[in-house]
């Protein structure tokens, strides 16, 4: 975390992400961090070590933040938007396997 001068805190994207998996559910979490890994605010691997240093068991959010991360293998390429998320949700609901090659 950074404090600026006038004494607002500031937290990183990834530790910001972790944050916001206490308020948002799994689908919403899976765009934000789909979305932040697009852009460039991080990658899966610095999310997951921020897992392992902020998410302990009884802190709220934790399990959902580790569901997302799991649900992706860290070298696939983002979802470029949110209809490609639904697309493959909705495909999942229906029993097609993850498409690992051709979300991005």
């Amino acid at each position: 975390m950074v404090r600026r001068d006038d004494g607002v805190s500031i937290t990183s994207p990834p530790r910001t992400a972790f944050d916001a998996s206490d308020m948002l559910e799994h689908d919403d979490l899976e765009s934000l961090v789909e979305h932040g890994i697009d852009l460039g605010y991080f990658l899966i691997p610095t999310l997951n070590a921020m897992a392992m240093a902020c998410g302990h068991q009884g802190r709220r959010g934790t399990g959902r933040f580790a569901a997302v991360l799991a649900s992706r293998p860290a070298w696939r390429r983002p979802a470029r938007s949110e209809h490609e998320l639904r697309l493959e949700r909705a495909l999942r609901r229906r029993g097609f396997p993850r498409s690992y090659g051709s979300i991005g």
